[in-house]
């Protein structure tokens, strides 16, 4: 082989490295190599049509709930301790209420090899908190399940998640017993007759092999997204897809890493407006662990990162992973939103709204750039 075949050649390895350990870096999409069979159906459908309305709505949206271990164990200890009593002013009057599940609900299944961190909670428990989550009557209530904790505890663990959250009548998507479950949107049809859509995708599984927890035709999982290599084309369709069912589509995203140091970086914006111009109205990030940034992108609010709802994490005082907020998007009849954030602060399993006169609103605030231009 010739000096320059041979150059060719190097430089062809070179940069299949160069993409490899980019894959690799937890900083960027975890890639999925060798996807199960039927890891990208089609988008899939849901029952009705849209009802013409654009609004009136209110949703209010939270970040990571975890109730595995010590917020699992203060509930066992308190069987009447109501985790979320002080959370009823941010829900007044919310037609939709969503967070992000940061955990398994189960009491079978093996912890996931190798894995660092693997969050559970037992049925009962974390069937009594959530049934306490004070929204109104009639509110629909959505949990976010395309997450890096989906299959702490395997397929079982998954299984008895959905479960319990049918049972209690909770929407949830993002994860299930295979890629059309998944994939599967879920829909609230508020007490006017307004139809919202609700997507979940993740972009990391925190596992050897994303593989593994990317759902299958006959595989149980999540759905897997490469976000930072611009694979959104089967994201993007299904948004469209829902936007042609629904009145009002919400994405929620887990995307990035824990305690992102950028925010956002360029493809975390890039992605967000490629959803809003695909139909999405309202997107949603998590995984961060911190309040980022709110972004206004043609009149629909993306927010890349609401902080935590529960957890018992060490706070790492750089990010003030304390903080966290709820935010109240209302929408009004001919579709235009306004946004009001109400910061939270978790004190060990302990969670407050914090008042105004409390230096730490301000610092919420900041970190969400809210108003536009406040800056962090």
């Amino acid at each position: 082989m010739s000096r320059r075949r041979w150059a060719v050649v190097a430089v062809v390895l070179l940069i299949l490295a160069g993409a490899v350990a980019y894959a690799m870096d937890p900083t960027h999409s975890q890639l999925a190599l060798f996807p199960p069979p039927g890891a990208r159906p089609p988008p899939v459908p849901v029952e009705g049509v849209p009802s013409g309305q654009r609004g009136p709505a209110v949703l209010a949206f939270a970040g990571d709930a975890m109730l595995g271990r010590r917020v699992a164990r203060r509930l066992e200890r308190n069987p009447r301790l109501d985790l979320w009593a002080r959370l009823a002013p941010a829900l007044e009057g919310v037609d939709l209420f969503a967070s992000n599940l940061e955990c398994s609900i189960t009491e079978r299944g093996a912890r996931w090899p190798d894995k660092l961190y693997a969050f559970r909670s037992k049925p009962g428990l974390a069937a009594r908190s959530l049934g306490g989550i004070p929204v109104p009557d009639g509110a629909g209530r959505f949990a976010s399940l395309a997450n890096n904790h989906a299959l702490d505890f395997g397929p079982e663990g998954l299984e008895d998640t959905v479960t319990i959250l049918d049972e209690l009548g909770w929407l949830h998507a993002g994860a299930g017993a295979n890629a059309i479950e998944a994939h599967r949107p879920a829909v609230h049809t508020t007490a006017s007759g307004l139809r919202v859509g609700l997507l979940s995708a993740s972009d990391h599984c925190s596992c050897d092999s994303p593989s593994d927890w990317m759902a299958g035709a006959e595989q149980p999982g999540l759905w897997h997204v490469d976000m930072s290599f611009g694979r959104w084309g089967h994201l993007l369709e299904a948004v469209a897809a829902l936007d042609a069912q629904v009145d009002l589509v919400v994405l929620s995203m887990h995307w990035g890493p824990n305690y992102l140091d950028e925010d956002p970086p360029r493809w975390m914006r890039r992605l967000a407006r490629a959803l809003v111009e695909a139909g999405a109205d309202v997107v949603v990030g998590h995984s961060a662990h911190h309040v980022l940034p709110v972004e206004v992108i043609d009149g629909k609010h993306v927010f890349y990162g609401l902080g935590d709802l529960m957890h018992d994490y060490a706070v790492r005082e750089q990010y003030d992973s304390d903080l966290g907020m709820v935010a109240r998007v209302s929408v009004d009849a001919e579709g235009g939103q306004t946004l009001e954030l109400v910061p939270l602060r978790i004190e060990g399993t302990k969670l407050r709204l914090i008042e105004p006169d409390d230096p730490d609103h301000a610092a919420v605030l900041r970190r969400a750039n809210w108003p536009p231009g406040l800056g962090r």
